[in-house]
């Protein structure tokens, strides 16, 4: 998969490259290398409940998403803190899933995007 970043292409492989991800308010979690997979279709990155509790990420309000057609109302934590190829972005997430799925506004806070010709 490609993403770019400013005048470049960067190649990145989501089941090699991983994003270390941390609680800002809460060091005594330490900070996890997860897996990822890489979403425009999704703004706010989601994250795994098991994740959230290793990283003793606080809920801070539910918010109502439109999952398959239905409403359904899920947790929003946060902070938390991403880190990716020298690049860093704070951020909140929803919990759900069973893996990190990186969003548009965790890309975007690090000056990178998903290109639109890239394959999965």
């Amino acid at each position: 998969m490609l993403i770019a970043a400013k005048d470049s292409l960067i190649v990145i492989d989501p089941k090699k490259d991983q994003f270390r991800v941390s609680n800002p308010h809460q060091p005594q979690f330490l900070a996890l290398d997860v897996e990822f997979e890489l979403s425009n279709d999704h703004l706010l990155p989601l994250i795994p409940e098991a994740l959230s509790k290793m990283l003793g990420l606080e809920e801070l309000e539910l918010r109502t998403m439109a999952i398959n057609g239905k409403k359904e109302k899920m947790p929003f934590v946060g902070p938390v803190r991403f880190d990716f190829m020298g690049r860093m972005h704070f951020s909140g997430g929803l919990i759900f899933g069973n893996h990190l799925v990186i969003g548009d506004r965790v890309l975007q806070g690090m000056g990178l995007a998903i290109e639109k010709n890239s394959n999965p």
